[in-house]
């Protein structure tokens, strides 16, 4: 099965240090100001972990995703191989790169995309 993997490395910075968002660089740089750490990383590991259980007992499982930061990172880390994506992908990341992400995961036929975005307006424009 393909699996298409997705981190947006910012996502949850804002809110947790009472921001709406992390949106544009001066914003992004008040949330680090702030104390604001990247937790979807470590959330899409912890995931991760428990999909390469699966992995492990028979059932074949190719990981689709950005390389470093936006999926491979974690990817690796919690012991799966992957396919990565073609093309620039940069360790400061915008809504943009997500989009071109989803774009080459649906060319790649992903049978499922996993994204680690949870804000109330991505979560909004998700259950349209």
């Amino acid at each position: 099965m393909k699996i298409g993997l997705i981190v947006n490395p910012i996502a949850g910075m804002g809110g947790s240090v009472a921001l709406k968002g992390t949106d544009g660089g001066a914003i992004l740089a008040e949330a680090r100001r702030r104390g604001a750490e990247a937790l979807a990383p470590v959330r899409a590991r912890r995931a991760l972990a428990r999909l390469a259980l699966l992995s492990t007992n028979g059932a074949p499982v190719e990981i689709l995703t950005p390389p470093g930061i936006m999926g491979g990172d974690a990817a690796r880390a919690a012991g799966l191989d992957i396919e990565p994506l073609a093309g620039r992908w940069p360790a400061e990341t915008t809504a943009e790169h997500t989009r071109r992400a989803a774009a080459a995961l649906r060319e790649r036929r992903a049978a499922l995309i996993l994204k680690d975005d949870d804000t109330p307006a991505e979560r909004g424009r998700h259950e349209r």
